[in-house]
């Protein structure tokens, strides 16, 4: 009997060591997917961006020297990006005289 209970707890340690090792390779597998696909995301919002707003040669150099934007260079999360931007551009308007604002929606 006692060689039974050792078997199972054996058998028990190795299937959650499995199991472990899945998660471990599904949650860098994913975190390697988002950090690879990052960067080409951040290039097309800051594209759409500077679409959208229509941004002068002038000001997309202002906007890239916001903290916000840099924040948003330096981030890994995807879910604040858009989040960052919207700040960068807060940011530009700040510094900028109300002639020169761009229209935040």
């Amino acid at each position: 009997s006692m060689f039974k209970k050792a078997l199972k707890f054996v058998v028990y340690a190795f299937a959650l060591y499995i199991i472990f090792q899945i998660v471990i390779v599904v949650v860098f597998g994913i975190e390697f997917f988002w950090s690879s696909r990052l960067p080409n995301k951040k290039k097309d919002l800051e594209n759409e961006y500077a679409t959208q707003y229509n941004l002068s040669a002038d000001q997309l150099q202002q906007f890239k020297s916001t903290k916000s934007y840099f924040q948003f260079l330096t981030t890994d999360e995807a879910d604040s990006l858009r989040h960052y931007l919207d700040q960068a551009l807060k940011e530009l308007n700040d510094s900028n005289s109300t002639s020169s604002q761009i229209p935040i929606p």
